[in-house]
């Protein structure tokens, strides 16, 4: 398939010749059907590129606007990959297989060449050229996937292996392209609820940490004021054993006063000992 991209009065697009030349067809076929040609007219799926039919020199050609697009070789070709680069492409790609799916459009459609890929750099979108592919879709995902394998920053090593394990069940017998696409983003999503678990046991424990902390703070006021009241309910105790020598009364309060005293000390020491035992066990 010829493609070419032309640029003439501030128009920049991609011209493809509407029949597909074969090596023993003279005819040729057209590579866009008429139905599919009209559902992407009518449909306009986002993230497929707008197309039209034109007719030069008396040959029939698809004219794709790709205005100030530029292509997914170009976008990785000054960074290094990332994880985010490699989910943010399948996930876009996969909301547009379902919409495609759903016009009945078949999954070959779409060209994953990533020279033939492009991306719209206002809205961060994208864009996918909806044109029948001369290889088969298998072979168009070994394309895409050899290209972010050699792209990866060489740290990227989950990123790596996760590449790899996707290129190797391209292998298997039956594989389908929405099933293939859901797998690598739900890996993604599954990343992040990780993370966002371990973020929330930190902040539970960073939460439980400082409970802990006014816990203690208020259990050392409560043991400052007991404290004061037993030793000021042992001086009067020991005031009231001096009046004793005068009258019985106050030899009994002093002793009542002494076990009270000696009493909130005893529970208190029992609360301090229980709670640093929980503690430790925690």
């Amino acid at each position: 398939m010829t493609m070419e991209i032309i640029e003439e009065t501030g128009i920049r697009y991609i011209r493809i010749p509407l029949l597909k030349q074969d090596e023993n067809d003279i005819v040729g076929k057209d590579i866009l059907s008429e139905y599919d040609y009209n559902i992407l007219k009518s449909a306009k799926i986002p993230g497929l590129a707008s197309l039209t039919k034109r007719i030069t020199d008396g040959e029939a050609y698809l004219q794709i606007s790709v205005r100030s697009y530029i292509s997914l070789v170009e976008k990785i070709e000054d960074k290094a990959l990332c994880k985010e680069d490699v989910y943010d492409f399948f996930k876009q790609l996969l909301m547009v297989y379902e919409d495609m799916q759903s016009y009945l459009l078949q999954e070959n459609m779409i060209c994953l060449e990533p020279e033939w890929i492009f991306y719209d750099k206002e809205k961060k979108k994208y864009v996918f050229l909806p044109i029948t592919a001369e290889n088969s879709i298998c072979e168009g995902f070994e394309k895409i996937l050899a290209f972010f394998i050699e792209k990866c920053d060489l740290n990227e090593q989950e990123l790596l292996n996760f590449l790899f394990e996707i290129y190797g069940l391209l292998d298997e017998e039956k594989w389908e392209v929405i099933s293939l696409i859901k797998y690598i983003v739900n890996h993604k999503d599954c990343e992040e609820k990780e993370e966002e678990s371990y973020e929330k046991f930190e902040e539970s424990l960073s939460f439980a940490e400082e409970e802990t902390q006014e816990e203690k703070d208020i259990e050392k006021t409560k043991i400052i004021w007991i404290v004061g009241i037993s030793v000021a309910l042992l001086v009067i105790a020991f005031f009231l054993s001096y009046m004793m020598s005068y009258q019985f009364r106050y030899s009994v309060i002093s002793i009542v006063i002494t076990s009270l005293s000696i009493g909130l000390l005893g529970v208190q020491t029992y609360k301090i000992m229980k709670n640093t035992i929980k503690r430790k066990s925690i």
